[in-house]
């Protein structure tokens, strides 16, 4: 009997494991076709055979979609200088697109959603400059080294522009508060391209 039974746990032990490895594998595969979804879905061109009043929405609503989760929107966790610089992108391209679309929209339509991109991305420029003035000042840094490396004043300056450049950050982008007015209107921005 005691043979009988380990076979048993044996199986039943081999099936779960068995199991478990079908399951992780499903959400696997589960997660890559999200990620394939989602970059199919923000790619900034018509898809083949997409209408293109339905490729140019789904487009709009993909870079909305992708300024809010770099701002934090999803998670609630305060964005880097890459993830402004990404989002400020996004608002660019987001702007020719409606720039394309300003006969179909209507005066009125297009100024306001111009007006309030145009805003949006200017409440993320100090942060976004402030980081491309210190990238300068240190990519000088680094071709001269022997020239600027030692120079006291541009050590200072290179410390004030980091100050600068944190404070900025901090303005912008570090307490949730500061950032919910930018997220409240890209919200209603996607909420008007929806009904496009």
């Amino acid at each position: 009997m005691a043979p009988l039974a380990a076979s048993v746990v044996a199986t039943l032990a081999a099936t779960v494991a068995v199991g478990v490895g079908v399951a992780l594998a499903r959400a696997e595969r589960e997660r890559r076709f999200s990620r394939t979804r989602l970059a199919a879905e923000r790619q900034f061109a018509l898809l083949p055979g997409e209408l293109p009043a339905d490729g140019l929405r789904r487009i709009a609503l993909g870079q909305l979609d992708l300024a809010i989760e770099l701002l934090g929107g999803a998670n609630g966790a305060p964005p880097d200088e890459k993830a402004v610089h990404e989002t400020r992108k996004a608002l660019k391209r987001l702007r020719a697109l409606i720039g394309l679309l300003e006969r179909e929209l209507g005066a009125e339509a297009f100024a306001r959603e111009s007006q309030a991109l145009r805003d949006t991305g200017r409440r993320l420029a100090g942060a976004r400059d402030a980081e491309v003035m210190v990238s300068t000042l240190e990519g000088l840094l680094a071709r001269h080294p022997r020239k600027l490396g030692q120079r006291s004043s541009l050590v200072k300056l290179r410390k004030r522009l980091v100050a600068e450049r944190e404070a900025a950050t901090a303005r912008t982008l570090g307490d949730a508060a500061l950032r919910a007015p930018v997220l409240e209107e890209l919200w209603a921005i996607r909420g008007r391209v929806a009904a496009w």
